[in-house]
């Protein structure tokens, strides 16, 4: 068996110490994630009440228009209460519903340029009624 000098036990020593320090660390990681996973089952009911919300509305709206759209000036508001549904359904489905891969970018996308589309729709309707 072979003896180890003072400098060999103390460079395992070292070794030993930084693969020790890097267990706690993943065990750390690792227990933070099971903690953020339990309090994101916390976000589930969030997730889908806000859709039901969102897709009432958006029910709602769309009666609304169909009995509003023979008059010219609410029209345009009717139309607007529509897109910031949409605005706001897409958001939700983007943020909510789809985590990561390139889906994921081109939901988030979407929604972004809707947002935009539906921000200027707002500004127009706000030019036609003031």
């Amino acid at each position: 068996m072979r003896q180890f000098s003072e400098t060999e036990k103390q460079q395992l020593q070292t070794k030993i110490e930084n693969q020790e320090r890097k267990q706690r660390i993943v065990g750390d990681i690792i227990r933070k994630n099971k903690e953020a996973k339990a309090a994101h089952s916390l976000g589930i009911p969030w997730k889908y009440g806000f859709l039901a919300i969102i897709l009432c509305l958006l029910a709602i709206n769309v009666i609304i228009y169909f009995v509003v759209r023979h008059y010219d000036a609410n029209s345009h508001i009717a139309v607007l209460n529509l897109v910031v549904v949409l605005m706001l359904l897409l958001n939700h489905v983007a943020f909510y519903f789809s985590t990561s891969g390139r889906l994921s970018t081109v939901m988030k996308t979407v929604a972004c340029i809707v947002a935009v589309l539906g921000l200027a729709h707002a500004a127009y309707v706000f030019w036609l009624t003031v």
